[in-house]
């Protein structure tokens, strides 16, 4: 399959399992989220922390990400579908307007994907503190929420809103912009071990031309080169967990070696193996919401 054909399949795979996620599956990341809430708050109290739904659910995706690593980020988030549509129309207006489209420094992406980090910490705190409830009226995912309960009253929803608006301008500027800087769920995914068969990978010595496609397609900076060595190809960054494993890479990759499954020669992306990982994170996901 040429390079063309790969990446046109790619995306509108991608887009089906994101619609699909969408629309019956929407509330996985808040799930996972008011879990971590849950866990800090029951810690601040010195109470137990019992298996509810929401900590059924964040265990669940933790443990499908150890094994698949950040498919929900790549595929089934909606907050990602969200930041994908707005980012696609903003390309598609920015090569029209001026023949191409800007560009995030590297170094200053490096330092904005710690941000999340910080986000994550603060609501931990905040939540152990018993003092979330204060910024809870800034929570972007709650407007988001009700705007497509097709709910559009903003009453005490203002400052939700607002905080909503600027992501979305960020998210016309850069791809995946909350999914990389903002979201702490995404940090949390990150810090997770992924078994190296659902690891994405280069080989160097395969590179075709050494055209740097993957480098220039991946939103979170994932492959790099060294230009201190002769724009020596590296394998991965050192922040293994950044990768959301949305297939880009692969998918531009002409020498189809972006990324490996097993057995040897399949790149992991194909689409029968991404519809595979869909529906297994979709049946565990309800799997363990039902059962709590």
């Amino acid at each position: 399959m040429n390079k063309m054909k790969r990446s046109t399949v790619n995306t509108i795979v991608n887009r089906i399992v994101q619609l699909v996620f969408f629309l019956l599956a929407p509330d996985i990341y808040v799930t996972c989220f008011n879990g971590v809430k849950y866990i800090a708050t029951q810690m601040g109290n010195a109470t137990v922390i019992e298996v509810t739904p929401f900590v059924a659910v964040m265990v669940t995706m933790l443990i499908y990400t150890f094994i698949f690593g950040r498919f929900f980020c790549g595929y089934a988030c909606a907050f990602g579908f969200l930041g994908d549509v707005v980012y696609d129309a903003s390309e598609a207006v920015q090569k029209k307007a001026f023949g191409k489209t800007w560009q995030i420094p590297a170094a200053a992406r490096s330092m904005l994907m710690k941000v999340k980090y910080v986000i994550l910490a603060a609501v931990f705190v905040l939540c152990m503190l018993g003092m979330y409830g204060k910024v809870s009226g800034y929570d972007p995912w709650e407007v988001f929420g009700s705007f497509r309960a097709l709910d559009f009253t903003l009453t005490g929803k203002t400052a939700g809103f607002m905080v909503l608006l600027a992501i979305m301008i960020g998210m016309a500027a850069v791809r995946r912009f909350f999914c990389i800087f903002l979201c702490p769920m995404g940090a949390v995914f990150s810090l997770m071990p992924v078994i190296p068969f659902s690891v994405m990978s280069r080989k160097p010595e395969k590179c075709v031309g050494k055209c740097h496609m993957c480098e220039h397609v991946c939103p979170t900076g994932y492959f790099s080169s060294d230009d201190t060595e002769g724009m020596e190809f590296l394998g991965r960054n050192t922040g293994e967990g950044e990768c959301i494993c949305c297939s880009r890479c692969a998918a531009v990759c002409p020498a189809c070696n972006a990324g490996h499954w097993k057995p040897e020669g399949k790149r992991g992306n194909e689409w029968y193996v991404v519809l595979i990982k869909a529906v297994i994170l979709l049946a565990v996901v309800k799997a363990a919401a039902a059962m709590f």
